[in-house]
This record gives structure tokens, C-alpha cells and sequence, in this order.
């Protein structure tokens, strides 16, 4: 390789690298600027929907939960509609691009190589199981609800002397998260050592074969196999495999947004059984109402 050979490559090099740069920034602004817009629609939607009920919608439901439920539903609405979607979409085109690369540069042994598939597949399974853990924030929920009623009538927790109470309802909760906490490290640190064990175990298998094309001279048309070509199918096959394991937390964001959309757009659609703004309602005059009787009434 000559030298105008090597700044050819390094200028094609500079190139795509200024391309990705301008074309990430484009990408994750734009996203970005609809999940703000997206996010602070269905937030004011989601309020005055909530606003807007009868009383008895209220009672249906644990109240205190009520603030915390609103901004975990509308930040998952906000969060799957910018940059999980965006990260959904590259992961994609790397996984086609990586697949495509390395079977148009030697389809044999990129057929060869997907015999690491099914030991990428038990290491993000190990990994999704290791760190699904949902125990933590159902409880720092519950004590974020006891720290809100308590801190709201705190008037009342002082004038009843009532704070040893509250503190042990919050640490209550803290304690059974750290412990929750404590259990999923444990899992994580297992799942992050499995799963470096079989990337390892995947770099054996693959070099090995490849040694074995490069040594028996495999042809691959009119070519025989050399390194450089067993090193671009091989992480194109790995590229192309793990941009799929990529995409799953991000798939698992965006079925919570919609899972959550589908919360929020049942109480915006809900129309209450007494309707505020009902132009055919009675209005009564009650400054001028001396009495009130009660008819058919039971306690």
C-alpha cells in the first residue's frame, strides 16, 4: 500500500466521521425537540383531564399516589418519543448494515459465524433477567407518597406529635428498597460476568474459524479468504447481531410509553359523570337561599 493509498483511506475516514457527526446531531436534536413538545402536551392535557373530574373519580384510587403516577407515566410518554425512538432506529440500520457488510465481503463465513448467535442470545437474556428489577422503585414510590402527605399537613403531624410515626412509615419503606437494592446489584454483577465470559468465548470461536479459512485458502469467487476479510465479516456478523440486543432496552422504553399513553389517554377521554363546563346545568342563586331540605336522604 502506497502512501497516497493511506491518505486516500484517512481522508475517507475524515469524511464518514463528519458525516456521523452532523448527522447525530441532526438526528438527536430533532427527536429530542419533539419528545419536549410531546411530552409538555400530554402533561397539560393529562392535568386538566385529572382537574376536571368528579369527586367521586378521586376515591377509585390512592390519592397520594396520584403525583407520583403523573410524572412517571408523562416522563415515560416524553422519554419513548425522543431518543429511545431514535436509538431504535440506529440500532436497526447497524444491525441491516453490519448483516449486509459481511455477506457481500464472504458469505461463507459469515454463515460460519452464526454459530455465535445463539450465545449472544443467552447472554442478553441472562442480562435482561439480571437487571429486571422493579421491587426498588415500587417502594421509593410508596415512601416518595408517605414523605408528600406528611410534609402537606405538616401542621397537623406537629400539632398530633405524630413525627416518630411518619419517620417510621418512610424508613419503613427506604429499608425494604435498600435491601431490593442490595439483591439486584448481586444479579447485575452476575449478569455483567456472564456476559463478558461469552463475548470471550464468541472471539475464540470466530478467530479460530477464520484461521481455518485463511489456512485451508477457502475461495470466496476468485479470491481465497485472507485476515482482513475474516476480521470485516466477523464484526459485521457481531455488529449486526448486538445492534439487536441493543434495540431491546430501548423497544422495552417505548412499550412502556405506550403502555403509559394508553393510561393518560383514558383519563383524557373520559368524560365525567358531572360535567363542570355543562351548559344545560342548573345554577342556582345561593345568596339568596335561606334554607336547605334534605328529601330521601340516609346515613
Amino acid at each position: 500500500m502506497t502512501l497516497d493509498q493511506v491518505r486516500l483511506i484517512a481522508f475517507i475516514f475524515l469524511a464518514v466521521g463528519g458525516a456521523l457527526w452532523i448527522g447525530s446531531y441532526l438526528v438527536y436534536a430533532f427527536w429530542g425537540v419533539v419528545a419536549t413538545n410531546v411530552g409538555f402536551y400530554y402533561w397539560w392535557e393529562y392535568m386538566k383531564a385529572i382537574l376536571w373530574q368528579e369527586a367521586s373519580w378521586y376515591e377509585s384510587f390512592d390519592i397520594l399516589e396520584l403525583p407520583a403516577k403523573v410524572s412517571k407515566e408523562c416522563l415515560n410518554i416524553e422519554t419513548a418519543s425522543g431518543e429511545k425512538f431514535a436509538n431504535i432506529i440506529q440500532a436497526s440500520v447497524m444491525s441491516v448494515g453490519g448483516l449486509v457488510i459481511a455477506f457481500v465481503i464472504g458469505w461463507k463465513f459469515a454463515f460460519v459465524c452464526f454459530g455465535i448467535f445463539p450465545f449472544i442470545m443467552i447472554g442478553i437474556i441472562i442480562m435482561a433477567v439480571c437487571t429486571m428489577s422493579k421491587g426498588k422503585s415500587k417502594y421509593y414510590d410508596k415512601a416518595g407518597a408517605y414523605a408528600e402527605q406528611a410534609l402537606t399537613l405538616i401542621r397537623i403531624v406537629i400539632a398530633f406529635g405524630q413525627e416518630k410515626l411518619e419517620e417510621q412509615n418512610f424508613t419503613k419503606f427506604l429499608v425494604k428498597s435498600r435491601k431490593e437494592g442490595n439483591i439486584a446489584s448481586v444479579k447485575f454483577a452476575f449478569g455483567i460476568s456472564t456476559f463478558n465470559y461469552i463475548i470471550f468465548m464468541m472471539y475464540t470461536y470466530g478467530l479460530a474459524l477464520g484461521g481455518v479459512f485463511v489456512y485451508e485458502q477457502i475461495s470466496k469467487g476468485d479470491e481465497y479468504y485472507n485476515a482482513g476479510d475474516v476480521i470485516s465479516v466477523f464484526f459485521g456478523i457481531i455488529f449486526g447481531i448486538f445492534s439487536l440486543g441493543m434495540a431491546s432496552p430501548h423497544i422495552k422504553a417505548l412499550n412502556e410509553g405506550w403502555a403509559s399513553l394508553a393510561e393518560v389517554l383514558k383519563v383524557i377521554q373520559r368524560k365525567p359523570s358531572i360535567p363542570l363546563d355543562d351548559p344545560e346545568a342548573l345554577e342556582f342563586d345561593f345568596e339568596n337561599i335561606t334554607h336547605i331540605d334534605y328529601v330521601n336522604v340516609k346515613f
